[in-house]
């Protein structure tokens, strides 16, 4: 499995599956000593790119994962194990061009955000566990 990951947000725990990571406008440096921190280090052990970049990765399905209005599971397989994930910011969530590019999925909750480390750890683990 390898999963390439956009994000706008320095907190995402990365599973060792992750193969690359795009960062949207406005995401702090990764490499920011706080961002290191956080990330226990695993920020260092990682690919990055821009979001320009993601955009160019035609040949893998993306998956954006929005707190509204989308599906809990996916009903078709992923091909290969690889895909493109989108976590949006989170409180602005995944801008509307990756919302209308991807399927989406939602995780219901109870409480208005999970925060991008934990839904993304979510939406991982569902996804790769049905591989």
């Amino acid at each position: 499995v390898c999963v390439c990951v956009v994000v706008s947000s320095e907190r995402f725990a990365m599973p060792v599956w992750v193969c690359q990571v795009f960062l949207m406008p406005g995401t702090p440096d990764p490499y920011n000593p706080l961002v290191l921190r956080a990330s226990t280090g695993a920020a260092m052990h990682l690919a990055y790119g821009t979001e320009d970049d993601a955009l160019q990765c035609h040949h893998l399905p993306v998956i954006a994962a929005s707190a509204h209005g989308g599906a809990k599971t996916l009903t078709s397989p992923l091909r290969d194990g690889r895909f493109l994930l989108v976590l949006g910011h989170e409180t602005r969530g995944v801008p509307r061009a990756w919302l209308e590019r991807g399927r989406l999925l939602t995780i219901p909750v109870e409480v208005e955000s999970l925060g991008a480390a934990v839904a993304g750890a979510v939406v991982l683990d569902r996804l790769v566990n049905r591989l």
